[in-house]
């Protein structure tokens, strides 16, 4: 039962992760994406997870079209 239990809380911690592919990274539009992430209700904050993937991937995040998109979604609400 144990076992079960670890099992599931593994998954549940890999799915949750906000991992993105190098492709992922590559073609995503960070404005769109920012101003998404604010309209469903993520925290700015979130940048930080996109921004950790790309990096691992060795490619370099966007912060302005981000959090500039963010802002604009913020004040779309």
């Amino acid at each position: 039962m144990l076992k079960l239990i670890l099992s599931i809380m593994f998954l549940f911690s890999i799915v949750s992760c906000n991992s993105m592919s190098e492709k992922d990274c590559l073609s995503t539009n960070w404005y769109k994406k920012g101003m998404a992430d604010a309209k469903a209700g993520k925290p700015k904050s979130t940048l930080g997870n996109y921004k950790d993937s790309c990096n691992r991937n060795g490619i370099q995040f966007d912060n302005e079209e981000y959090i500039e998109g963010y802002e604009k979604g913020m004040s779309a609400k």
